[in-house]
């Protein structure tokens, strides 16, 4: 298993990729080396959390995403299907849960109706 500095890493290599980023234009809009940003993300740097947040602005995702790791349970899985979901979806999605939600109000209101 990796330890916490690699995985960081490798999630930092992901995101990048993911937001169509080489190493050379990253480095350059989070104004660092390129040795430095492929030293973080092989895991032979760490990165602090003030890079971190440079990194998720840069690539356009969340703080936490960059601590989301699919292998380890269904709520990083759950997470990485939402970062990867269109907003568009997304809003859809709450749309219906929020009828749903609604729904299932109404339905325990008739079947078990306030006593007073």
């Amino acid at each position: 298993m990796l330890n916490l500095k690699s995985r960081i890493g490798e999630r930092c290599k992901e995101l990048r990729l993911a937001a169509g980023f080489d190493v050379a234009r990253a480095a350059a809009a989070m104004r660092m080396s390129e040795p430095h940003l492929y030293a973080v993300e092989r895991g032979e740097k760490g990165a602090s959390l003030d890079m971190l947040m440079v990194m998720s602005y840069v690539y356009g995702v969340e703080l936490a995403d960059f601590f989301t790791f699919v292998e380890l349970n269904v709520r990083h899985r759950l997470r990485e299907l939402v970062r990867l979901t269109p907003v568009e979806e997304l809003n859809e999605f709450e749309r219906a849960f929020a009828r749903h939600q609604t729904q299932t109000q109404l339905s325990r209101a008739k079947k078990y109706p306030k006593r007073g």
